[in-house]
């Protein structure tokens, strides 16, 4: 009586805790070099020129201006209340131990609690993807509708992909579902998640306007795409092809492309910073970018191109690298132990500096082995079990699930890098889902059984 009496609560409340279980075993919360640009942002009330303030600001309010795992905590908080209304609406109420089960399996097995426990805008990525799998996916009241769209609205204004990929995955589940009976609901969602995107939208670049960025989503977003382009080589051949006309600074360059993009924004010895940096080159690269993208020929290369880089990078399911290396610790001449030191205080610090990453102990190679393995055996389990019995619920399901992995996957591979920090941030989800609709279909076929 008492477990279904706080069977909630129970998941609520260890669900999150397992989410953050990397976080606890590092002794603080995860970083990047990226954290300390979020996080002076946020505390200094300042829009930065290539990224929102949202998830700045975030930081600034769930930490309370005293420590960051209060943040950590409800990104996880987050998470868990998604996945376990998801999984209660598919598997059904009393099952809190099969919940917790599978929740010890993603953060053990897949890259789901690094996120989680990270400072960084890419727990929201798999907050985005649960929110729409539980607003397409699930029976909901109106209250649940609305709050999932809020959530996916916050989310779009944490991060320019996210922004990208709500307004691409309602328009695409729009006329996907456009011509298809029975599935008015579906467009009814579409349409009312294309208004909160465009809001989105809006909400952006006035927030830029107000930061003295101008009305645009990131004042920088010229110079991104110019990276891109330096990655897959589309750049290279633009230049060979019209610098006898154009005259560019980064002609003198041209043969220094392709490399990755990453490489191109933010290496000392790239051929933006040698030619005076981002504010220097953004209306050069901004001229670049509009003359691409109105040719009709660069701009089907670069959509070619784009279908290839987007299945690179939905196989990428590794952590990225430098969680192990000697060069990712964050010692006082690093930017990201100063904006700690500044905002949070020496406790902080010490507990940062004493943390497993910060004295390279983490081991990313059993997490990017175990992610693999999870995703391969649960998602042959959920083939084997399917085959058994015809599920159209199930096709649903993971046609929503497949279309926003994809278009992440799209978005960060053809406006920012190919990059595995950007895929694996949420390819567990599709090892979360298994597991979830293993659970569905098991449950099924018992009731099967009793009734005959």
């Amino acid at each position: 009586m008492w477990l279904q009496r706080y069977q909630k609560l129970i998941a609520y409340v260890f669900g999150s805790l397992i989410f953050l279980a990397i976080g606890i075993y590092d002794g603080y919360p995860l970083l990047n070099s990226d954290s300390n640009t979020y996080i002076n942002s946020g505390f200094g009330l300042f829009v930065p020129t290539d990224r929102p303030i949202v998830y700045g600001l975030f930081l600034l309010i769930t930490s309370l201006g005293w420590t960051l795992w209060l943040s950590v905590i409800i990104q996880a908080v987050l998470l868990n209340l998604l996945l376990y209304r998801f999984f209660e609406n598919k598997v059904g109420e009393g099952k809190v131990w099969w919940y917790l089960l599978i929740v010890c399996i993603l953060s053990a097995g897949t890259t789901a609690s690094w996120y989680a426990s990270m400072i960084m805008p890419d727990a929201f990525t798999a907050v985005l993807g649960l929110a729409l799998l539980n607003l397409y996916c699930n029976t909901n009241s109106r209250k649940q509708q609305l709050f999932y769209i809020i959530i996916a609205f916050f989310v779009a204004l944490t991060h320019n992909s996210h922004l990208i990929a709500l307004t691409l995955f309602s328009l695409l589940m729009f006329f996907l579902f456009l011509f298809i009976r029975n599935h008015k609901n579906v467009l009814k969602k579409s349409r009312t998640l294309l208004l909160a995107s465009v809001i989105a939208w809006l909400v952006t670049c006035l927030i830029n306007l107000a930061g003295g960025n101008s009305f645009t989503p990131s004042k920088m977003t010229p110079i991104f795409l110019v990276g891109k382009f330096g990655e897959n080589g589309l750049l290279t051949a633009y230049l060979k092809e019209n610098c006898d006309q154009k005259h560019y600074t980064l002609c003198n360059y041209q043969d220094y492309f392709p490399q990755p993009a990453f490489a191109f924004l933010w290496f000392d010895d790239s051929p933006l910073q040698k030619s005076g940096g981002w504010d220097k080159n953004r209306h050069e690269c901004a001229n670049i970018v509009d003359d691409i993208v109105t040719r009709p020929r660069y701009l089907f290369k670069w959509a070619f191109l784009g279908v290839d880089d987007m299945m690179h990078e939905v196989m990428m399911t590794e952590l990225d690298g430098w969680y192990c290396m000697p060069w990712c610790k964050f010692d006082q001449e690093t930017a990201v132990y100063k904006a700690i030191k500044e905002h949070m205080g020496d406790a902080e610090v010490k507990h940062m500096i004493d943390s497993k990453q910060n004295t390279v102990k983490l081991n990313t190679l059993f997490f990017n082995n175990a992610t693999k393995f999870v995703i391969l055996i649960t998602s042959l389990a959920v083939v084997l079990l399917a085959m058994r019995r015809g599920n159209k619920e199930l096709l649903y399901i993971y046609s929503v699930l497949m279309v926003f992995l994809l278009l992440n996957a799209y978005v960060v591979a053809n406006f920012a890098n190919v990059l595995d920090r950007l895929n694996s941030r949420v390819i567990w989800l599709l090892a979360a889902i298994n597991m979830i609709m293993i659970c569905n279909m098991l449950t099924k076929n018992k009731s099967l059984v009793a009734n005959e």
